[in-house]
């Protein structure tokens, strides 16, 4: 009998305790809810700088996987994608929609349809990319990339998401010339620093065909990311949007779909099934799973910043993720023996990247 009541005592404390935690845990959320949509911009540039030290680090998951297929690690990354942001939704959409999910995208289905699709081509391009710096190798394939991205990206946020009243063009281009700049500078410290460890640099001229794919994989599918969050977020310039976390969830709804089709496709033709599923050593697994964190979790940042700043803002600051891939570089020691001019181009092509930043945030405020 004395059990019975001692269990009965603790089931109430501990269901006590949850209410309690649950309790802290709805203000808290409502809290940074409210900070999405209401608190300064401050906020919004700092969520997005956030987003980019989580896109420059899980990259670094790349270079580690060792005999592990790419089209496998990026099957399980978008597929872990999927769930952590729909499980967020599930846990935490309340605080974050207005409306029922299926009552947005019954009423706008057609724009739901264009982010799901756009989610497809980016998770396709993404592989494409991959495939290339495998030919081409990383410091090339980086720098065309990054100037694409900036170019092309910017451009298309800027015409379809709209700009706001208060951004001056002429800061906006300054800022864009900046990011590009050091995104050229820093792969030139890095091109230097295999030159200063004796390692071979592939020749350009060799791989033309390679980077015309490349130009033509981040132009037509990796633009898709900026043209979804453009279009598919609601701003007070695009009221037609939906909810950011709503069009994010769309997005990686597109990348599982996508990735799928793509990775089943080569997965196949290399006979890597067995081996993506039942790999000998599961740190591809786990690496695919902390992307996912660091790649969805980025996006989820990044878009809920963006009505605070417009898309064209948002997206030429998140093209500095790349100089965290740098500073990683330097803490693994992947500069170590390079001489003082590597050092000093690297330094400059870094400075250059927190410029465009400072640049882009004044132009907030302007």
């Amino acid at each position: 009998m004395q059990t019975r009541k001692l269990y009965i005592t603790v089931h109430r404390l501990m269901f006590s305790v949850l209410n309690i935690l649950y309790a802290i845990m709805k203000d808290f959320l409502e809290k940074v809810r409210m900070a999405m949509f209401e608190v300064s911009q401050g906020v919004s540039i700092f969520m997005i700088l956030f987003a980019t030290f989580m896109w420059g680090s899980w990259f670094q998951c790349i270079k580690r996987l060792d005999n592990y297929p790419v089209s496998g690690f990026m099957l399980w990354m978008y597929t872990f994608s999927f769930g952590i942001v729909w499980i967020f939704i599930l846990l935490f959409g309340r605080f974050f929609l207005s409306e029922g999910i299926l009552e947005s995208i019954r009423k706008n289905f057609n724009l739901a349809l264009v982010v799901v699709v756009c989610g497809m081509l980016f998770a396709v391009g993404m592989q494409i990319n991959m495939w290339v710096v495998g030919k081409i190798g990383i410091i090339l394939s980086v720098s065309i990339t990054s100037s694409c991205n900036i170019i092309f990206g910017t451009f298309l946020s800027s015409k379809l998401g709209g700009l706001k009243g208060n951004i001056s063009v002429p800061l906006l281009i300054l800022a864009i010339i900046c990011l590009i700049a050091a995104s050229i500078i820093c792969q030139t410290a890095g091109l230097r620093r295999k030159k200063d460890q004796g390692e071979k640099v592939k020749d350009a001229a060799i791989n033309i065909k390679y980077i015309f794919l490349l130009v033509f994989s981040n132009i037509f599918f990796s633009s898709s990311y900026p043209i979804a969050m453009s279009v598919g977020v609601k701003t007070d310039i695009n009221p037609s949007g939906f909810e950011p976390l709503l069009c994010v969830a769309l997005l990686s709804s597109g990348s599982l779909i996508g990735t799928w089709i793509y990775s089943s496709y080569l997965l196949t033709r290399n006979r890597q099934w067995k081996v993506t599923f039942r790999p000998k050593n599961k740190s591809g697994i786990v690496m695919a799973f902390i992307s996912a964190v660091c790649h969805y979790g980025g996006n989820i940042i990044h878009t809920l910043a963006i009505p605070q700043v417009s898309m064209a803002i948002a997206w030429p600051m998140g093209q500095s993720a790349n100089v965290w891939s740098y500073l990683w570089g330097l803490v693994y020691r992947e500069f170590k023996g390079s001489s003082k001019k590597t050092y000093c181009l690297l330094a400059a092509g870094i400075l250059l990247f927190v410029v465009g930043v400072i640049l882009l945030s004044i132009n907030i405020y302007w």
